[in-house]
């Protein structure tokens, strides 16, 4: 359970990954407890409304999400209640930063062997954020130097759920030898069974 919760709030999760803006990382990651927990599933709408964000929606899957300061939420952008299209005509999408007071947990996770993740999901509704609380996840779009902000997102995935299976597959090969060796101990060969009349 330590693999995948550990890793869930701070890899996948990263203050590194995602280039949030100087001002945005100072306010989220100037607590040492800092954690975020969200899901890439796209639940919500944000509405461009007089210079603020008006966010409503319900995420899935939130690993960690007991424990998070704060949640990622992937949104279709609308302009004045009008959704707005990309020039191939789909839908805009970005994800926002929500603050654990703005949101409700939904306690829905109760999947057998995985409860530590706390994989709840969460709502919001109405709530107004300003402009800067939003990011994408494009090489593009970074504006800080560093190698680590243009990784591909797919392949870092990728990478931190193989590295979740490998730890769930060591700990489930452990469980498996401890429950071979108690069942040895616990025959007695050679002991005669008494008749059963």
């Amino acid at each position: 359970m330590e693999a995948w919760d550990g890793l869930s709030h701070s890899v996948q999760e990263p203050d590194g990954l995602w280039d949030f803006g100087s001002k945005l990382s100072q306010d989220i990651f100037s607590d040492p407890k800092a954690c975020l927990a969200g899901s890439g599933f796209v639940g919500g709408k944000a509405d461009l409304n007089e210079g603020s964000y008006i966010v409503s929606g319900s995420w899935t899957y939130a690993s960690g999400a007991l424990h998070a300061t704060h949640f990622t939420a992937n949104c279709e952008l609308l302009e004045n209640g009008k959704p707005v299209f990309d020039k191939k005509g789909n839908p805009v999408i970005k994800a926002f930063i929500l603050k654990k007071d703005e949101v409700e947990i939904l306690d829905g996770w109760s999947y057998m062997g995985m409860v530590a993740t706390g994989s709840h999901a969460f709502k919001t509704e109405n709530l107004v954020i300003p402009q800067n609380r939003s990011f994408e996840i494009l090489p593009e779009k970074v504006s800080l130097p560093e190698p680590i902000y243009r990784f591909p997102f797919l392949q870092f995935a990728e990478l931190t759920l193989t590295v979740n299976i490998l730890g769930i597959t060591e700990h489930l090969v452990e469980m498996i030898n401890e429950s071979f060796w108690k069942r040895h101990e616990y025959r007695k060969f050679g002991k005669k069974t008494p008749a059963i009349l």
